[in-house]
């Protein structure tokens, strides 16, 4: 009886590591997914253009207040993208930095 519980428990020790040892190559072998790639773009492009549209209706309503002609619209959305590129280079910055 007790050499039929070794070798049980001699049978089961060499599945679990077997049962490990594919579990670290499924792992290792796992293939890349380009999602956290894909999101940093979408996000770049949407502070971008949200930057932009941001500065030139901000320049749009401040020229309808002062009854200016498209001054302050260019100057708005030349605000606009700076402080969207501005935000996307501190960012950058940021998550270079925890990484």
């Amino acid at each position: 009886m007790q050499k039929n519980n070794k070798r049980l428990l001699n049978n089961l020790s060499e599945r679990i590591e077997k049962v490990e040892s594919n579990l670290v190559d499924n792992l290792k072998n796992k293939p890349k997914s380009n999602a956290k790639e894909y999101s940093y773009g979408i996000r770049t492009l949407f502070e971008l253009i949200l930057g932009f549209l941001i500065g030139g209706f901000v320049g749009y309503y401040i020229d309808l207040f002062l009854l200016t002609s498209p001054l302050f619209i260019i100057l708005g959305i030349f605000l606009g993208g700076i402080s969207g590129i501005y935000t996307i280079w501190k960012k950058n910055i940021y998550e270079n930095k925890s990484e």
